[in-house]
């Protein structure tokens, strides 16, 4: 059974090569480009993981994530963040992790270390 996947993040260059990335890694992808959209996608096309962007306009992603708890919450949930500041990046992704995102990347991150950090969520425990 192919899983799914959603993606979502206001910069569409970012949402492109992270969907490819997953796509030639064998998943069914969905693209949003900021957190209300996502929501959307999400009833629709309920995906197996969510990755999220957290500095988003309309629904960042800390919000998102809270919803996505509040109606799917077996789901398993990646925020990424980066371009900023180290430091603000890094605060922005603990809270996110606190918030209820099963793991985090910090842009900018490999194709090899996106993947290996959806599977390992997936993988079977």
């Amino acid at each position: 059974m192919v899983q799914r996947a959603l993606v979502i993040d206001d910069d569409p260059q970012i949402c492109r090569v992270v969907s490819r990335i997953l796509t030639d890694a064998g998943f069914e992808v969905f693209e949003a480009a900021e957190g209300r959209e996502g929501l959307k996608q999400m009833l629709t096309f309920p995906p197996d993981v969510i990755l999220t962007d957290i500095i988003m306009p309309e629904m960042e992603g800390i919000e998102f994530i809270r919803n996505v708890r509040r109606i799917l919450p077996k789901v398993k949930v990646i925020a990424m963040s980066g371009g900023g500041k180290a430091s603000k990046s890094d605060l922005v992704l603990y809270m996110a992790k606190s918030l209820g995102a099963d793991a985090v990347l910090k842009k900018p991150f490999g194709a090899e270390e996106l993947v290996d950090a959806v599977r390992a969520l997936l993988a079977p425990v």
